[in-house]
Order: C-alpha cells, then sequence, then structure tokens
C-alpha cells in the first residue's frame, strides 16, 4: 500500500496533492514536472510525482522519483515505504524488503511499511514472518483493517482457515465494504440463515454510490452465500450477474482466443519438423507440467505430486508462456538458436526456485495450449493432463470470480462452453502428435480409486512409491489457487455432481458438453 501523500500550506503543494488523491493521474504527473522544473529540491512533490506514476504502472518512473525524494530527503520515510511497493510490484522483493527496513528503521511505529514488508514474506511463501510483521503493525495500529485482511489471507494459504474466518470477518466489521475479504470470506465459510454478512452484501449491491468492480465481487460473495442455503435460483442469478460485469472489466471477445488456439496449431506444425533439441548435460532435475481446464483438479493433483520428497511444487508460473509464446504464435521463427535459448531460459528460471529437488511442477493449467512447445524444448518433461467431467468443469469456472485477468472466458456460459470445445480440439490435436507422451489423468476416477491411480501416476513420472502422497492435505506447501481451501481437506468424491443442483437455471447451457 502506497502512503497516504501529505500535504502542506504550501498551495502549490496542495494543489496538486489533491489532484492526485482525486486520482487525476495525467494531470497531477503533469503539474508535479512543472512545479519540479522551477523548485527542483522539493521531496513532496518528488513523492507525489511517484505515488502518480505507480498509479498508472508506471513503475521505473515511479522508483526514480521516490529516490529522487530520498536523495533530496534522507529520512523521508513515506518514500521508503512507496519505494518498496514500487520494487515489489517489478517482482523485486529484496529491494523491496530493503526499502521497508530502512524506513523501518528511521521511524519503528510505521504501521503500514510493517504491513506492505508482511505482503513481501507472504508473497516469498514466508507465511509465519509475514503474519508476525501484521501483528507488529496491529499492536501500533490496533484498528488497521488491511493488516487483518492480509493476515486472513496468510491464514487462508496456510489452510487455518477458522482463523483465516476470523481474520477477514474483523477486516470487515472496521471496513465494512473491503470487497476482498468479503468475497475471500465467503468462499471458506458455510452461511447459515440470517448470517449478517447476507444483510451487508445485499445492501452494498444494492447502493448506487458501489463501484462496479465491488459489486461484482459482492454478487459472487453472495451468490456463494445463496447456494448455501440451499437458493439455487438465487444463487445462479448472482454468478450470472457477477460474471456479466467480470466481463465487461475485462472486455474479453472469445474470438481472439479462437485466432490464438488457431494460430498455435498452425505453427506447431512447423516446430514438429524440428528436431527437438537435446538436453544440455547440466540438467539434473525434471520439469513436470501439470495442465487442463481450471478447476479441473490440477490443484489437487500437484499436491499429491509435491507431497513425495523428491518434488519441489512451485504452482502457477508464468515462466513458459514468457518464453514460448512468441514462437508458439508465430511471432517468432522457429530454429535451434531460439528453441535452445527458450529451453535454457526456463530451466535456469525453473531451478531458481528451488535448487535440491529431482522434479519440479509448473502448474500452471493453460500451458495446454504450449504442450508442442514444451516437447521441442523439453525431451525429458513430464506433462500430465488432467480431465474432469465436461458440466462440473464449467460449472465451477463459471461459479467462481479470479482475480487474475486471464480467464476471461469462465464469465459467460456461451463463452466458456465455446472456450471448452477449443480445448478439447486442442488436446485432440496434441494426441495426435505426442499420444506417447502426454500422461491423461481423471479426477474423478483419482477420487475414487486414489491408491491405484497415485501408484500409475508416480510410475508414469518415474518415482518410487510414498505413502505421503496418500495424504495431500498434510501438505503444508503454500497453495495459491482457487482450490486452496479444498486440498486441505482429504480427498473425496461426488464435487462433480453439485453442478446438477442449478441444471434449472442452466437450461441446458452445458447440453453440448462432451
Amino acid at each position: 500500500m502506497i502512503s497516504k501523500i501529505p500535504v502542506n500550506d504550501d498551495s502549490s503543494v496542495l494543489q496538486i496533492a489533491t489532484l492526485y488523491n482525486q486520482g487525476d493521474l495525467t494531470n497531477a504527473i503533469r503539474e508535479s514536472e512543472k512545479f519540479l522544473s522551477v523548485n527542483y529540491r522539493n521531496p513532496v512533490i518528488w513523492n507525489i510525482l511517484g505515488a502518480a506514476y505507480f498509479g498508472k504502472a508506471e513503475h521505473k518512473q515511479a522508483i526514480k522519483a521516490y529516490k529522487q525524494a530520498i536523495k533530496i530527503k534522507a529520512d523521508y520515510t513515506e518514500a521508503y515505504n512507496n519505494l518498496g511497493v514500487a520494487f515489489e510490484a517489478q517482482g523485486k522483493s529484496k529491494e523491496a524488503l530493503i526499502s521497508f527496513n530502512r524506513a523501518l528503521s528511521i521511524k519503528p511505529n510505521y504501521a503500514e511499511a510493517l504491513n506492505n514488508m508482511g505482503a513481501v514474506l507472504q508473497s516469498q511463501g514466508k507465511l509465519e514472518d509475514s503474519i508476525l510483521a501484521y501483528s507488529k503493525a496491529l499492536r501500533i495500529k490496533p484498528n488497521y483493517w488491511e493488516a487483518y485482511f492480509n493476515i486472513g489471507r496468510a491464514r487462508n494459504e496456510q489452510g487455518y482457515l477458522s482463523k483465516a474466518i476470523k481474520a477477514y470477518t474483523k477486516a470487515i466489521s472496521l471496513k465494512h465494504d473491503c470487497a476482498e475479504a468479503h468475497r475471500d470470506l465467503s468462499f471458506i465459510k458455510k452461511f447459515t440463515a440470517h448470517d449478517p454478512q447476507i444483510q451487508l452484501l445485499e445492501k452494498l449491491i444494492a447502493s448506487p454510490i458501489t463501484p462496479e468492480y465491488e459489486k461484482c465481487q459482492y454478487l459472487y460473495s453472495l451468490g456463494k452465500a445463496y447456494e448455501d442455503l440451499g437458493q439455487f435460483e438465487s444463487s445462479f442469478n448472482q454468478y450470472y450477474l457477477g460474471g456479466k460485469l467480470r466481463k465487461k472489466q475485462l472486455s474479453y471477445n472469445i474470438k481472439d482466443d479462437e485466432l490464438l488456439f488457431n494460430k498455435i496449431k498452425k505453427q506447431s506444425f512447423n516446430i514438429y519438423k524440428l528436431k527437438p533439441i537435446e538436453e544440455v548435460s547440466s540438467t539434473d532435475f525434471t520439469p513436470v507440467f501439470i495442465v487442463g481446464m481450471p478447476r479441473s483438479g490440477t490443484t489437487l493433483v500437484e499436491q499429491i505430486i509435491s507431497s513425495h520428497s523428491q518434488v519441489y511444487g512451485a504452482g502457477e508460473l508464468q515462466l513458459l508462456r514468457k518464453y514460448v509464446s512468441d514462437i508458439a504464435m508465430g511471432k517468432k521463427k522457429p530454429d535451434k538458436n531460439c528453441l535452445e535459448l527458450a529451453r535454457n531460459s526456463y530451466m535456469h528460471d525453473l531451478r531458481k526456485l528451488n535448487s535440491s529437488s529431482n522434479f519440479i511442477t509448473d502448474k500452471m493449467p493453460l500451458n495446454f495450449v504450449f504442450i508442442g512447445m514444451i516437447f521441442s524444448i523439453l525431451s525429458k518433461a513430464k506433462v500430465i493432463h488432467v480431465k474432469r467431467d465436461p458440466s462440473a468443469t464449467c460449472w465451477s469456472n463459471f461459479r467462481h470470480y479470479f482475480p487474475a485477468n486471464s480467464l476471461g472466458f469462465s464469465y459467460d456460459l456461451t463463452d466458456l462452453v465455446s472456450y471448452y470445445k477449443l480445448y478439447e480440439d486442442i488436446m485432440a490435436h496434441w494426441e495426435t502428435m505426442y499420444s506417447d507422451r502426454i500422461y491423461q489423468l481423471n479426477y474423478d476416477q483419482l477420487t475414487c480409486d486414489q491408491v491405484g491411480e497415485t501408484e500409475k501416476l508416480l510410475e508414469y513420472l518415474g518415482m518410487s512409491w510414498q505413502r505421503a502422497c496418500l495424504f495431500p492435505q498434510k501438505n503444508k506447501r503454500m497453495v495459491k489457487t482457487a482450490s486452496k481451501h479444498q486440498v486441505v481437506k482429504k480427498v473425496y468424491t461426488g464435487s462433480s455432481e453439485s453442478w446438477r443442483k442449478f441444471k434449472g437455471p442452466l437450461n441446458g447451457a452445458f447440453d453440448s458438453l462432451s
């Protein structure tokens, strides 16, 4: 969180600060730069300029401005805090922590810096350390709702759901319109009749001043509440309205994905003609890709595999897309050199996540579009395709609000069905090319025969049997996906049937699915 912009009696500073606080970032930048052209050594204006650039996601410019503010005023704690936030936005956690520690060395009771430090530690998987930082912030600022919310997130990631519920509830009591807290809380608690959160959600949704971004999350939260109460028609309506708003926010068009999938299929023939590059001798681990539709059981499968002593579960990574998307879409001509560069870059970044394990999982479900690239650059890679009942998969996507912006297809039933068919089509394409390389795992069979399916899975991976893989709920690794509250429970059957409660309001939307 960026520190609030302090103002003083200087009318020019007040004017610029007001522009920023009103959200007029473009004019805040213009007026700041005009001011600094005359009065270069004003640290407050440099800080405002940094905050305005940050608000426009121009992080490099923000960092330059914050550094200039600090150069002029060496004890400028707010600028150090804001600099840390900007570094974290760039993925520079080390630099961010240095900045927060510098702010705290000057001002030990700086609750905002402690909260932001906690967020960085949390992103690193250091959940207990993050909670300690949040707790310190609360001792300084007892009604600090952001810190309670962040404790809720950390406890949720740990799987300590009762503690998470307590923290989220406290955050909402201090800030009744905290949309993210409502959303997270609703999906880990079981609503009962007369729950005060239901009335609050209804009030927030009805309010004409509620921003659409927040209203969308309230709708999904209320949908879950009605679902828990068995009011399935009302529940569906909330999910429908929430999805409509979310699709609008993302400006999603299914035609873009149709074009993307066609480009990848067409280019795959050119890539397939190339001889797969040889593995370099220094490779001492095997990447394991877990792919499929979102909400198909990929998180559970990763939990099972990463319960093995030889495996590091890296979670959902953006690395593969970063290095292969241009090649896969034909924007870059495939040749040996570019394939080797993609391979070496990916493997280097993957190894940085863990220096010792024999297997590292990459559980980005949508990597199914890049299966051709995977086998072209990583000859020893393992690919596990997880498939679940199509209707159950699609319904689970439709009823979820995803913070990431990459799942625009999930918010409209027609788009969702069309996307599922695109997914089936490209997976059939990969099957014709790499049928002997892709391990097919049925989620529903896994939940019915956990021992047998786990044995076959480990055999495919070339791993010895370990009983720990039968108890994924005991795996203490951090889970950040929408399934995090489910994988801390014992594997259970029947989840793929819950969509049938909504068959009436769905009105045959999934009938064309195979």
